[in-house]
């Protein structure tokens, strides 16, 4: 049974699905940089992970989460139509300069 979807999130089914058809052409490793707040972002995860996509939720917390950001990707160990969905406040909460200059551990 579909769980069911905040008020606020109901308005953007079309475009959870229009996510999901783009997902589900997919194939390997895709990035989708997608703008939307982060209660609806968790919302969509929940509804991916119903319709079938088994989907991991990052959630960085702190300033220096970027650079812990590329060795949690790192780890994830993927599996078909798998999701990892990067929730952040804000742009500016992930400092991308130290993700981009971050490398994994060995």
């Amino acid at each position: 049974m579909l769980p069911e979807l905040p008020s606020f999130a109901k308005l953007y089914l079309p475009d959870f699905r229009r996510i999901r058809h783009a997902i589900e052409l997919s194939e390997g490793f895709v990035l989708f940089p997608i703008q939307m707040s982060p209660d609806l972002a968790q919302a969509l995860a929940v509804w991916l992970k119903h319709e079938g996509h088994p989907t991991v939720v990052i959630a960085p917390q702190d300033e220096g989460a970027g650079v812990r950001l590329v060795e949690t990707l790192f780890n994830v160990k993927p599996s078909p139509g798998m999701v990892v969905m990067v929730i952040a406040a804000s742009a500016r909460s992930l400092n991308m300069t130290q993700v981009a200059s971050a490398k994994p551990a060995p």
